[in-house]
């Protein structure tokens, strides 16, 4: 008898130890970030995130301090290098309300598709396509989800650019060499109708496919020479033609800052402390699009350096003050601006 009183004795003594250890394995753990993203005391914190390990990653969901979620996802440890440890797939939000952007990290790189949504709505906006820490493809869509256009680039560099009719089909594609536009084409139906060439020429087509105008400008665009054609092919008098062309349209006043952008980003860009000591440098080149009321929206890399500098360029960039926009008739219109971004060691 005493010898069994003593093994029950035992097992209850160590019930309670099993019992408090189990939770350990899922508890949450509580990290505070700065506007870097860089651990730091809750005295200091913009944001907060709350991890729980799950296999051999963290699940994460930060917060900013008014405990609006700003996105989940997947961390390889609770380190101070959370850029760096993202991993899998992330979801982001506008202050946990709205989904505006999902896709996978890999070594905390963007990589493969990414969605991107529609301010307050569930409409997809973009889709883009990163590769060697760089954006290979974007595809854009209109407010009703149709397709819109799509861009090729190698390593953030433009390729080829489509762009499509409410219909679906092509309407216009333009051709770029070393990141330059070398020639545009535009479509009515998927059928060509004008082509211009950087060399200063552009041919017009009937829509059975005759040549209908053969014209070559000047570097101020200016015609210098012309010769116009009839549906069947003979050559007319440029008075016996109407000619429906229309000019390409360009923004004729570009979006521009009313301070210094270079003392702005001099004052302003943080150069992450774990990036200085790795040695990284580069220069970084980020697109926006300038709104008519100068506001700074769709803030993406356009040519990527390292993950660290990437997020100190996204930050700065998506934190100016507004600009002036750009216009075209003399009418404010949203316009796309590139931005480089030097990170060097002094």
């Amino acid at each position: 008898m005493k010898k069994t009183a003593r093994i029950v004795y035992f097992a209850l003594l160590s019930m309670p130890f099993i019992l408090l250890c189990k939770p350990a394995l899922s508890q949450t753990i509580k990290l505070y970030h700065d506007a870097q993203m860089q651990q730091c005391t809750a005295n200091n914190a913009r944001f907060y995130a709350l991890c729980k390990k799950q296999d051999t990653l963290y699940s994460v969901a930060e917060y900013n301090m008014q405990n609006q979620l700003l996105f989940t996802g997947y961390i390889a440890d609770t380190t101070d290098n959370f850029i760096l440890n993202r991993r899998g797939h992330f979801v982001y939000y506008d202050a946990g309300t709205k989904k505006t952007s999902e896709g996978d990290f890999t070594n905390g790189a963007r990589e493969g598709i990414w969605t991107y949504y529609k301010r307050n709505a569930t409409v997809i906006q973009k889709k883009i396509t990163y590769g060697n820490n760089s954006i290979q493809k974007v595809v854009s869509f209109d407010s009703l989800g149709k397709l819109e256009s799509k861009q090729y680039l190698t390593d953030g560099i433009p390729d080829k650019y489509l762009e499509f009719d409410e219909a679906g089909k092509i309407a216009e594609e333009i051709i770029y060499e070393s990141g330059k536009p070398i020639s545009t084409k535009k479509y009515e139906k998927a059928v060509l109708i004008k082509k211009k060439l950087t060399d200063g020429t552009e041919t017009e087509y009937y829509k059975n496919g005759k040549l209908k105008s053969e014209k070559r400008f000047d570097n101020k665009e200016n015609i210098t020479e012309s010769h116009y054609y009839d549906e069947k092919g003979n050559e007319v008098v440029k008075s016996a033609i109407m000619d429906t062309a229309k000019k390409y349209q360009f923004v004729q006043q570009m979006p521009a800052a009313p301070y210094n952008v270079g003392e702005y980003l001099g004052e302003h860009l943080h150069y992450p402390e774990v990036a200085r000591q790795k040695g990284i440098i580069g220069r970084v080149i980020v697109r926006f699009i300038v709104y008519e009321d100068g506001s700074i929206n769709d803030v993406m890399i356009l040519k990527g350096v390292h993950p660290l500098i990437d997020e100190a360029a996204l930050q700065i960039i998506s934190e100016m003050p507004k600009w002036k926009p750009g216009k075209s008739n003399g009418k404010p219109v949203k316009t796309y601006y590139n931005q480089p971004i030097k990170f060097a060691l002094e």
